[in-house]
């Protein structure tokens, strides 16, 4: 007795575990469509913060090109070299490749209102199209040059699904007011400069040392035309124009018209500080903005709803009716039962073995690795902890699609030797749990390529720019504007590849891995002398009584149906007694018996325990298996215990967690679906034709069993 009070304690001990794991598992989920909704949804949040330090080199710039003569033409990489031709000498902030650079002596303004800014720091986080954009917003209609009539200014704010309200008429600069003036130039230089992805933006402002600043000043080096401008030194609304579209960037996924879009923008700061060996550096923080749109966003959201609903209604469900009524039980017979129904393992049988839901996964998996994207940024660059935890699980959330991947390629092997897929099964399952910790761990192992792929991306489509000969020992890197991706109907091919090519990776390493781990597990249960780990001894199983005029049909024991012509198709379960003298008094007769096979016969005979072990070794689909039309069995792998089957006075029966999986349960004598499973039971039955007049005259439960050992000792 303190042995079975010992299992029924870690019975319900394993239960409360896997209640823990479902709930976590749930708050993971509503976590995820809340950031997938709110942090990166379609209104402007700025909810995340990057911080990148950029230290000032102790040695100038050199030139590793010949230029010298303002609007001298070469083509380079980009446009950074250019901005020597208003500042003579510049300092990179960084060392090997720099976003940031301190220009000496610089001149700003127009010809007739020129400046000299003695220390002026350039940070290539803007882009042409958006420069251009807030410039020609201040100018009057009248007075924009041709530039402002192109697509790269005409459709700037369909491009990034920006809304943004007229510019007031105050804003709008004069008529040859020196406003005007500095505009214009700086339009000139992006007017006549080529190709669109190689010219370099700036944010500047005045460095004057130590201290916090915000960028006043946007300009423009040619790649192909020694020649730069900057505005913003009289046109002061300019950066109010520009102010939130730093780093300026568009991730589009297009399929056949259908769309999904991330826009990242972000507001600068800069904070210039010492360190203790008294080198300055330049804090570069960027609050982040990302927002997502397009019919593959809006489907990816109500698709991870629905599938929320779906698992959070079907647990609900598991739990009411079958495990929350065991486990408040309190007398003895009600713990017997709580062990050898397996009711500890309920909670973890998910609904992953839909087809309905299996497809729902899997498309919500392929479209939320497109949000490995912004996910990159924050954990490369974001300076919040909590942020980068939240990407990091949104970016790995990869085990359900692991998990449907393996019932796939096993379901795949049972079909072609069933046989061969049962003895495995018997000896070795895989459990969600298990799952799940194979999946983060291959996950994190490939997390340098996971979170790489938005760089390998941005210069894929030429939305970064580099530029490694123009300056002895450094390279200059910038945002750019492709004005090619505007016009792709379609992702091609070679940037898919690039976006899925880790998540590939991690699945194909994951079910690697999870196959050995199987193989492991199966030397260790097939080897282990106590490997029958079948806890569930005899015990009485009875019948629910059914009658014939009501037209229903019933098979018996545990896997009973009950057809019912008035309803669509409603299902009975023979009901557990506790008290043995409840049977005679319940049960007196069977509906309709419906027969199966020679070959689905469970009936174990009790001649020895010789008899019953070769029984074991002989594998049939069992009744309810018949009836499923699925050898629920040998496709369980991923299953929550050892547990297969086990044998009931002498009879042989699936495990209840087992048919749970494949979107069934019994209660109060009934058949019923679970949430998430569509018609889980084959609305037609086929008869063997040699029984239909055992269908005119309804069998005892008596005659039936009797039947069953008779067929079962002639084979």
């Amino acid at each position: 007795m303190g042995l079975q009070l010992t299992s029924y304690t870690r019975a319900k001990l394993r239960l409360v575990l896997d209640v823990f794991l479902v709930v976590t598992l749930t708050a993971f989920d509503i976590r995820d469509l809340v950031y997938k909704i709110s942090w990166l949804g379609p209104y402007d949040t700025f909810h995340f913060s990057a911080t990148g330090n950029n230290f000032l080199e102790p040695q100038q710039l050199q030139l590793a090109v010949n230029l010298t003569t303002p609007g001298q033409e070469l083509h380079r990489p980009n446009g950074w070299s250019s901005f020597f031709e208003k500042c003579p000498h510049m300092t990179a902030m960084g060392k090997g490749t720099f976003r940031m650079a301190i220009g000496h002596n610089c001149t700003v303004g127009t010809d007739e209102f020129k400046q000299t800014v003695p220390n002026l720091a350039l940070a290539a986080s803007a882009r042409v199209d958006a420069v251009a954009w807030s410039c020609c917003q201040l100018l009057a209609l009248k007075r924009q040059p041709s530039v402002c009539s192109a697509q790269l200014v005409r459709g700037f704010e369909d491009r990034y699904y920006l809304e943004i309200p007229n510019t007031p008429e105050a804003w709008i600069a004069k008529a040859n007011s020196k406003e005007e003036r500095e505009l214009l130039e700086l339009l000139d230089v992006i007017g006549e400069s080529y190709p669109l992805n190689h010219i370099t933006c700036v944010e500047a402002f005045d460095f004057r040392g130590v201290g916090e600043y915000h960028a006043t000043i946007v300009g423009c080096g040619s790649p192909n035309v020694f020649r730069s401008a900057f505005a913003g030194t009289y046109a002061t609304h300019l950066r109010d124009l520009h102010n939130d579209k730093a780093y300026l960037t568009m991730d589009k996924l297009n399929l056949m018209g259908l769309s999904y879009g991330i826009r990242e923008n972000c507001i600068s700061r800069f904070v210039a500080e010492l360190t203790v060996t008294g080198q300055m550096y330049v804090a570069y923080t960027t609050i982040i903005n990302f927002s997502t749109y397009g019919q593959l966003y809006a489907f990816q959201i109500i698709n991870d709803f629905l599938l929320m609903v779906v698992n959070f209604l079907s647990a609900l469900q598991v739990g009411s009716h079958l495990v929350l009524p065991a486990f408040r039980a309190k007398n003895a017979q009600a713990a017997e039962n709580f062990l050898r129904e397996g009711y500890s393992s309920f909670m973890t049988c998910t609904v992953y073995r839909s087809p309905m839901i299996g497809v729902m996964v899997v498309m919500s998996q392929l479209l939320a690795w497109f949000i490995i994207l912004p996910n990159t940024v924050i954990w490369t660059w974001g300076s919040d902890s909590t942020a980068k935890v939240q990407a990091y699980l949104s970016s790995l959330r990869l085990w359900v699609f692991i998990l449907i991947l393996i019932n796939i390629t096993w379901d795949m092997f049972t079909f072609c030797n069933e046989k061969l897929a049962f003895k495995i099964a018997k000896h070795t399952f895989l459990a969600p749990a298990e799952i799940i910790a194979i999946g983060a761990i291959i996950s994190y192992w490939n997390r340098f390529h996971i979170f790489g792929i938005g760089e390998k991306k941005y210069a894929l489509e030429s939305q970064r720019c580099f530029d490694a000969t123009s300056f002895q020992g450094y390279t200059g890197a910038g945002n750019a504007y492709n004005p090619a991706l505007d016009t792709q109907l379609n992702t091609p091919t070679a940037v898919l590849w690039v976006i899925y090519k880790p998540l590939f990776t991690v699945l194909g390493l994951s079910i690697l891995a999870v196959c050995g781990y199987a193989a492991l597990k199966f030397c260790v249960f097939y080897w282990t002398p106590a490997r029958n780990h079948g806890r569930r001894s005899n015990y009485l199983v009875t019948v629910e009584q059914t009658t014939t005029a009501s037209k229903k049909y019933s098979i018996s024991k545990r896997e009973g149906i009950i057809l019912d012509d008035e309803r669509s198709r409603t299902r009975s379960q023979p009901a557990l007694k506790t008290n043995p003298s409840e049977d005679a008094a319940t049960h007196r007769s069977l509906g309709t018996f419906i027969h199966f096979s020679e070959s689905d016969r469970s009936f174990v005979p009790e001649n020895s325990e010789q008899d019953q072990a070769n029984a074991r070794k002989r594998y049939a689909r069992l009744p309810l298996e018949s009836l499923l039309n699925t050898p629920i069995r040998a496709r369980s792998l991923t299953r929550s215990s050892l547990d297969l089957d086990h044998i009931v006075n002498h009879e042989r029966f699936v495990s209840p967690h087992l048919y749970l999986e494949f979107g069934i349960f019994f209660v109060g004598g009934r058949m019923k679906p679970r949430w998430g499973f569509l018609n889980p039971i084959p609305p037609i039955i086929q008869v063997d034709h040699t029984v239909i007049s055992d269908m005119i005259q309804p069998l005892t439960p008596e005659q039936l069993l009797a039947r069953l050992r008779s067929a079962a000792k002639k084979k």
